[in-house]
């Protein structure tokens, strides 16, 4: 293209084919389509890169960042549901209250045959863990104070056994809980039901449910 051929694109209302190709750079999207240099022949060039002008297709940009978008809240959400379903067991998702009518029918000073105490009939090994795990020297006679009968039931279901069933590689649920609450982590381990725990989880399961 010589001078000339550029002046006279100017004064035919035409601007010059770099001035025009820049122009196509910034309003137009990405074209693989060629343009022809006016007076050249043969000479062309592609848009995309035509002049040193590099050429951003802005709506194809956005459409892959809505989809990127849209396949990471997806992915969130399924993870999401995966942690929810994982939720192991707690002591505070457990109906405690159910538990402790089946254990004493709320009567705080109940002793059983075996020598469980209080509220949630907390066996002497339960208390002695308890006292190891967490540095203090509970006696049997504080088993009578409700508010500590609670604080060692709810210890032993919702961090001591759950420690337990780990190291077991056993699954932590509401029925494994009271399970092994019920018929003792020996049993529970070697998968041993007793009659009296399965009666115990079907009482469980109807107290709770009127709660």
């Amino acid at each position: 293209m010589t001078l000339g051929t550029i002046k006279q694109n100017f004064r035919c209302g035409k601007k010059a084919e770099p001035n025009s190709v820049f122009f196509l750079s910034l309003t137009t999207p990405v074209s693989r389509e060629r343009t022809s240099l006016s007076g050249g022949g043969n000479m062309h060039k592609d848009i995309r890169n035509g002049w040193g002008y590099p050429v951003v297709d802005t709506r194809r940009t956005s459409i892959w960042g809505v989809v990127i978008m849209l396949t990471c809240l997806f992915l969130a959400s399924i993870l999401l549901l995966a942690s929810c379903m994982a939720i192991p067991a707690r002591a505070d998702v457990i109906d405690m209250n159910a538990i402790m009518i089946i254990e004493s029918q709320g009567n705080p000073n109940a002793i059983g045959t075996s020598g469980e105490i209080g509220l949630y009939q907390i066996m002497p090994c339960v208390l002695a863990e308890y006292n190891q795990f967490n540095k203090v020297n509970l006696q049997p006679k504080d088993l009578f104070n409700p508010l500590v009968n609670e604080q060692v039931a709810r210890w032993y279901m919702g961090v001591r056994l759950p420690q337990l069933f780990n190291h077991f590689r056993k699954p932590i649920t509401t029925n494994n809980i009271i399970w092994a609450w019920n018929a003792g982590i020996g049993r529970f381990v070697k998968n041993r039901l007793p009659k009296t725990t399965r009666d115990y989880l079907v009482r469980y399961a109807r107290l709770a449910r009127k709660a």
